[in-house]
């Protein structure tokens, strides 16, 4: 009767520490567990269409699927909208169609003037503003609506914007300024603009 009594205590005993080592291995775990990231992918997607030779008589923001009409080159990811001359991402330097997506991101409040420079046309759209419309023939000069966009701080606004290169120069750069007058006006940095409208997070499963 005793050697079972033994038995079953040792064996209770055994059962108690594995417990109480999982426990702890679960415990410091959780403590000291290693950071997970979400990277963000900074710049803006651009979507490339040849073959535009419908130039100001179509315009592709009011109805998106006359793409079809085109043939679509590729789909390229830009640090920045700032093309000047030749071939765009080698999709060849005339009769050019673009469409620029992404989020606009602003880390501190402040309202911000947009202008694009384009040869020939440009359009763009920042949250619900109409920043830039300015579907023409023309040399490379920049134009904007004026329109202030107001943010708050860390927050991301969704940019849509056209632009369209017929024959002759080229050009196509998106510009930005916090005075409604462009005095300090520079082009959008890369660290503003977003293929998705989060930034990084380094998480701990603490």
């Amino acid at each position: 009767m005793r050697k079972y009594l033994f038995k079953g205590t040792a064996r209770g005993i055994r059962k108690a520490l594995a417990g109480f080592a999982v426990a702890m291995f679960a415990a410091l775990s959780i403590g000291f567990g290693s950071p997970a990231s979400a990277a963000v992918s900074y710049g803006v997607v651009a979507d490339v269409y040849t073959n535009y030779t419908s130039s100001t008589s179509v315009r592709p923001m009011d109805n998106p699927s006359v793409v079809s009409n085109y043939t679509f080159c590729k789909t390229v990811t830009l640090s920045t909208i700032n093309f000047s001359g030749g071939s765009f991402s080698g999709c060849g330097s005339e009769f050019i169609l673009v469409r620029y997506r992404g989020y606009i991101y602003s880390p501190t409040a402040q309202t911000i003037y947009f202008r694009g420079s384009s040869d020939d046309g440009f359009w763009a759209k920042v949250g619900n503003s109409v920043v830039v419309d300015n579907w023409r023939l023309q040399g490379c000069s920049p134009s904007g609506t004026g329109a202030g966009v107001s943010f708050a701080a860390g927050e991301f606004k969704a940019l849509d914007a056209w632009f369209f290169e017929n024959s002759g120069g080229e050009c196509s750069k998106l510009h930005y300024s916090t005075s409604p007058s462009y005095s300090n006006e520079q082009i959008v940095p890369d660290t503003m603009l977003t293929t998705t409208n989060y930034m990084d997070a380094t998480f701990t499963n603490t």
